[in-house]
């Protein structure tokens, strides 16, 4: 089992430690003499800082998540990732762990990015209660303080949830400590 599928394994049973350690190297192996030229190394090590983002985040070590996050969106920039729906997942796993930290303004604006991307690339239809969940957050986020836009972002997300009875996630959306 290579490093990065070790690392899967050991975050979904939440062992972060673990999960760190063997996202750590994978992003290692992915820098190859060729790195910089090849998309597919960038994008390899974008999942391993990624998800490295998300281990150590969820030790609480928060500051050193977003660090992370932010040099995984901007190795994105750089591939024909930005034409897919991947920018949006990551947005909102910052506005998590930015509202994890209390740093609503950055989480806000996370939101207002990452929603017309995910409706962009369809995931109401790929996978509706991800999205109810994503607008529920935001709704929760426009209350500090009160915004008008809250509600609606709450009735949206409870229309979508109606359409979808007893359906779960496809993603695993989780929360920092």
């Amino acid at each position: 089992m290579d490093h990065f599928n070790s690392g899967s394994a050991a975050f979904d049973q939440e062992d972060y430690v673990t999960a760190e350690k063997e996202f750590a190297r994978a992003e290692w192996y992915a820098e190859t003499p060729d790195f910089g030229k090849s998309p597919a190394c960038i994008q390899a090590k974008a999942a391993a800082l990624y998800n490295g983002a998300l281990s150590v985040g969820h030790q609480g070590r928060f500051e050193e998540a977003e660090r992370l996050l932010y040099q995984t969106i901007a190795l994105d920039s750089k591939t024909d990732s930005t034409n897919t729906a991947l920018p949006a997942g990551r947005l909102f796993e910052l506005a998590r762990l930015h509202q994890a930290m209390g740093k609503n303004g950055l989480a806000r604006k996370e939101y207002e990015q990452g929603i017309p991307i995910a409706e962009k690339f369809d995931l109401e239809k790929r996978d509706p209660i991800a999205l109810a969940i994503i607008l529920e957050d935001y709704a929760k986020l426009l209350d500090l303080p009160a915004d008008r836009r809250a509600e609606s972002f709450r009735e949206r997300a409870k229309d979508i949830r109606a359409d979808h009875p007893g359906e779960s996630s496809k993603t695993k959306i989780q929360y920092y400590p």
